[in-house]
């Protein structure tokens, strides 16, 4: 064994240890209320038994004053230790607290306290908002296809005050299933940073850099191909601390398609828990002849059911506030058809 492994190792039976105690203490603390509540009540006790029958020798004052000092400095410790252990844990690593979790279980062994700790921490990070924009912008001749372009920025939050939070295993990708010519539409932006606080950019070690996959500048690139994907290296935001992600493409959606079937729907998935939406459709599109309208709902990935947030919304240049007063989970999708009317 290495000498960082033992370390290690030591480290971690100091913290069970220091736990247990803690522990212990909890559990503990009403007997020893009781004790020191019989302590109190047997000086009180002498102080009668002295005042009653007047005794005035030097046995019974010295034995007074020596009680009177135990209480009190019994009091001051059991008010400190009371304040100890009422401490919650926070101070103390995410693994060491999900080991302290696990504790209620006696039989649960190191491996199984890894496998929670692994599956726990994805999840402390989270979009505590994020905002929607969806722009109807052109029309191909035929009527048949429309150019959508959508913008959505998230704010991630990790929840860990201890500890770092990873972005891993994630990209931003897009689908383009149509072309018009060679044009499957184009990205506007696609990337994640994170947000410090002015004066802290040079000292915070635990930042990563930002991850811009294209920058938002206004070049707008073209998508070359139906399938865009780029992987975000591991990305950390530090403890306790937030990042933006930010992204905005254009893709060719179909036009008056049936709604019963589902490859029909445009979808926006977020791949983390997301806690406040903000949802905005409108139109850039100049045709006074076309009246565009759209259905939206969400589709909920463990559910068969689907949640219609507005049928037949007419879009007009005026942006148009779709209220979402649920959270999404993971692989929740907010879809919407569009189709025109006379």
């Amino acid at each position: 064994m290495t000498k960082k492994k033992a370390k290690s190792k030591k480290e971690k039976y100091k913290i069970k240890f220091n736990l247990l105690k803690r522990d212990f203490i909890r559990l503990n603390l009403r007997y020893i209320l009781y004790a020191y509540g019989v302590i109190i009540l047997i000086y009180l006790l002498h102080l009668g038994y002295i005042e009653y029958f007047q005794i005035t020798d030097n046995y019974h004052k010295s034995f007074s004053a020596s009680l009177m000092e135990d209480l009190i400095f019994f009091g001051l410790v059991g008010t400190i230790v009371f304040i100890i252990s009422q401490r919650d844990g926070s101070e103390l690593p995410l693994k060491y607290r999900v080991a302290n979790l696990a504790n209620e279980s006696k039989n649960i062994d190191d491996p199984a306290v890894e496998y929670l700790y692994e599956n726990i921490k994805p999840l402390l990070g989270y979009n505590d908002k994020t905002n929607i924009d969806v722009v109807i912008e052109d029309v191909t001749d035929d009527n048949k296809l429309i150019k959508v372009f959508t913008s959505v920025e998230s704010r991630i939050m990790n929840l860990c005050s201890r500890e770092t939070f990873d972005l891993v295993n994630s990209s931003f990708s897009i689908y383009a299933p149509n072309k018009v010519g060679q044009d499957y539409g184009y990205i506007s932006c696609a990337g994640v940073k994170n947000i410090v606080p002015a004066g802290f950019e040079k000292n915070n070690s635990e930042c990563s850099p930002p991850n811009i996959a294209v920058a938002d500048n206004g070049h707008n690139p073209p998508l070359k191909k139906a399938e865009w994907n780029h992987p975000i290296e591991k990305f950390t935001i530090p403890k306790g601390g937030k990042a933006e992600s930010k992204m905005g493409w254009a893709v060719w959606e179909k036009l008056n398609e049936d709604p019963s079937n589902i490859e029909n729907w445009y979808y926006i998935e977020l791949n983390r828990f997301t806690d406040e939406i903000h949802f905005d459709i409108q139109r850039s599109l100049d045709r006074p002849d076309i009246n565009l309208v759209a259905d939206i709902r969400i589709n909920f990935k463990n559910s068969t059911n689907k949640l219609s947030l507005d049928d037949h919304l007419l879009i007009t240049k005026t942006a148009k506030k779709i209220p979402i007063n649920v959270k999404l989970r993971p692989g929740d999708k907010i879809e919407f058809i569009l189709r025109t009317v006379k």
